[in-house]
C-alpha cells in the first residue's frame, strides 16, 4: 500500500555545492515540464563521503531548486561564496520562509510566512504575516513582495489547490497546541483579485469570519481532487509528537472533511527525531500511486544535522490511494 520511494529518496540525498538540505519541500510544476521545489531554511555546500558536513557550512532561510531531467539547480541570493536568502524582507530582523505556490496570470506565485527574530534561542521567532512572492517563469527574478493583509490570524498558504474556475488557498490557524485548517478562494486568472473565506454562512468577503474547517493539521499539508472527492493529506497534528501521515475526504473542497485514513508511519532515525509537513506532489502520480514528501528534524540536537545531512532533509513515499482507502477509518467526522 505504501513504499518508500528509492528514486526520489536517492534524488535528493546529494553531496554536491548546492542544496544539501532543508524542509518544507513544496513543490509547483512549471508550465515547461520541469518542477520547482521550495525549501524553507536550507543547508549549502559539499558534504563529506560519509555524508556529515563541516561546521560553518551556510545556512540561508530558503531556496528553490530547479529539477529536471537534466538534474537539480539549486537558487539562492547573494553570492557562490556569501550565499543569503532567495527571498528577503526589507528588515533585517526578520526571514521569510516560503509554502505553497501557484502559477497565476503567467506569473510564479510564492506564499511566503514573515517571521521576526526576538532573541538569539532557535525558536526567538513569531509570525508575522504572509506575503506573495511573485516570480517571472521565464528568468525565475522576483519581481515583487505583495503583503496579504487580512489580519485575522491565518497564515495563508498551507496548501493551494487549482480548479476549473477557483484557486483554493488553505491556510492554518495556529495555536501551538491546537491547528485548525481554514480555506479562502480566488478566481483562477488573478490571484491579486477578491478573495472569499469560507464562512458558517457560506463565502463572504470578511476575512474576519473565516471558518475552521478541520482541526489536527499540520502547518503544511495537501489537497487535490480524486476521482469527484477532495483528498487532504496532512502529518497528523490531534496529538503531541505523532508520526502519522493521515488522509481525509471531502465532496467539497471546504469540507466537511470526514473519515480519516491512516497511510503511513515514520520510522524513527534516533531518538529526538521530530517529523512534519508532510506533502503531496500530483506531478509525479504513477499507476494511481501519489508522491508525498515529509520532513525530518531534531531540533533539541542541532549538532545531528552535521553528523549526518540524512537527519534533515525530505524523504519520500509513494501511497497506492485505492488502497488507502479502502483501509478501516481512524475516526468519524471532525
Amino acid at each position: 500500500m505504501v513504499d518508500q520511494d528509492h528514486t526520489f529518496n536517492n534524488l535528493f540525498t546529494q553531496f554536491g555545492t548546492g542544496w544539501t538540505g532543508g524542509d518544507g519541500t513544496c513543490s509547483v510544476l512549471l508550465p515547461d515540464g520541469r518542477t520547482l521545489w521550495m525549501f524553507g531554511d536550507t543547508f549549502l555546500g559539499a558534504l563529506m563521503p560519509d555524508r556529515s558536513r563541516e561546521i560553518g557550512t551556510p545556512l540561508i532561510n530558503n531556496a528553490f531548486v530547479i529539477h529536471d531531467n537534466h538534474g537539480m539547480l539549486t537558487f539562492h541570493g547573494g553570492t557562490e561564496k556569501h550565499p543569503e536568502s532567495l527571498i528577503k524582507p526589507k528588515e533585517d530582523n526578520a526571514f521569510f520562509w516560503p509554502v505553497d505556490g501557484t502559477i497565476s496570470d503567467g506569473k510564479l506565485v510564492v506564499f511566503c510566512w514573515k517571521f521576526f527574530k526576538r532573541g538569539h534561542g532557535p525558536w526567538d521567532w513569531q509570525w508575522w504575516g504572509t506575503e506573495l512572492a511573485i516570480f517571472s517563469l521565464s528568468t525565475l527574478r522576483m519581481e515583487a513582495l505583495i503583503p496579504l493583509n487580512f489580519m485575522n490570524g491565518i497564515r495563508y498558504g498551507s496548501a493551494v489547490m487549482e480548479t476549473e474556475n477557483y484557486i483554493y488557498i488553505y491556510g492554518v490557524e495556529d495555536l501551538k497546541d491546537k491547528k485548525y485548517a481554514h480555506v479562502a478562494r480566488v478566481k483562477h486568472d488573478g490571484i491579486l483579485g477578491q478573495w472569499t473565506f469560507f464562512s458558517d454562512n457560506g463565502w463572504t468577503s470578511n476575512p474576519l469570519a473565516s471558518k475552521r474547517i478541520l482541526e489536527g493539521t499540520a502547518n503544511q499539508f495537501s489537497v487535490f481532487k480524486y476521482k469527484g472527492n477532495h483528498i487532504l493529506i496532512t502529518m497528523d497534528n490531534r496529538y503531541p509528537f505523532l508520526k502519522d501521515v493521515i488522509l481525509y475526504q471531502s465532496e467539497f473542497p471546504w469540507g466537511p472533511f470526514i473519515r480519516s485514513c491512516p497511510i503511513y508511519k515514520v520510522p524513527e532515525r534516533r531518538e529526538g527525531m521530530i517529523c512534519y509537513n508532510a506533502v503531496v506532489h500530483p506531478q509525479f502520480t504513477s499507476e494511481g500511486k501519489i508522491l508525498i514528501s515529509y520532513n525530518i528534524n531534531f531540533p533539541d540536537h542541532f549538532h545531528y544535522l552535521f553528523e549526518d545531512a540524512d537527519n534533515y532533509r525530505p524523504w519520500f513515499i509513494r501511497a497506492d490511494l485505492e488502497s488507502v482507502l479502502r483501509s478501516p477509518p481512524l475516526t468519524g467526522k471532525f
